[in-house]
């Protein structure tokens, strides 16, 4: 959508907030599936995880630029768009790593009667 409207600057202000929302979700989301996932201890997982996202948060503004300057202010937004579909793919054919993440821990009657009472 944001390629089609590049050159309306309320469509991608109104797209940024909305991506926005989104993000944050997703990044708690993907953190704790890649804390989970991770077959390494929890600091190193955390900071390779930090340092792919930060790679990316660095490379991508510039890409970004570059593209839009060079090429047309549309294509960044193709790109990203790409990206994600990408995303998606990794994400779906690479779930078995992740499978463990989606079967709820057992927990006991009486675990919850404790943290229901602590709670109080």
């Amino acid at each position: 959508m944001w390629g089609v409207y590049a050159h309306h600057k309320g469509v991608l202000a109104a797209g940024v907030i909305v991506a926005g929302l989104f993000l944050g979700i997703n990044n708690t989301l993907i953190t704790e599936a890649v804390m989970g996932a991770a077959p390494v201890e929890r600091g190193t997982a955390s900071a390779a995880y930090s340092f792919v996202r930060f790679s990316g948060g660095a490379i991508a503004p510039w890409l970004a630029g570059k593209l839009g300057e060079e090429i047309n202010v549309q294509i960044p937004f193709y790109v990203g768009a790409f990206a994600v579909l990408l995303a998606v793919g990794v994400l779906a054919t690479g779930w078995k790593p992740l499978s463990h993440l989606r079967i709820p821990a057992n927990h006991s009657a009486v675990e919850a009667q404790a943290l229901t009472t602590a709670d109080a």
